[in-house]
């Protein structure tokens, strides 16, 4: 019984990550609206799939990986990433987007601010 108790959770937590992998072990926190908000100027995309503190992380990470990227913040009350081009550089969406969907998440655009 205990075992599957233990098994259920570890799936009821690989579900709620898709970021997670297997042999990664974190703590998830309740809410992402824990993480700590960084504003700052760059273009606002929203990504579906945001659940906790590991996936923010996540997407950040996989970002800046990109040599376009300088920086990547997040604002967990609006639920959208910022992100900052480096000086010479021009928004590849399709390039963000494949880069957010290999990490595990749900690209769902530029969020269009008034």
């Amino acid at each position: 019984m205990r075992s599957l108790i233990l098994t259920l959770t570890f799936v009821g937590i690989s579900f709620a990550c898709p970021g997670e992998g297997k042999e990664k072990a974190h703590q998830h926190e309740t809410s992402a609206s824990a993480v700590a908000v960084s504003q700052a100027n760059g273009i606002p995309i929203s990504v579906d799939g945001i659940s906790c503190s590991h996936c923010v992380e996540e997407v950040k990470n996989a970002l800046l990986k990109l040599d376009e990227v300088k920086d990547v913040s997040y604002d967990a009350k609006k639920d959208l990433f910022y992100i900052v081009l480096k000086d010479g550089y021009k928004l590849d969406e399709q390039k963000i987007k494949d880069t957010i969907e290999k990490a595990g998440y749900h690209y769902k655009g530029i969020k269009q601010m008034n």
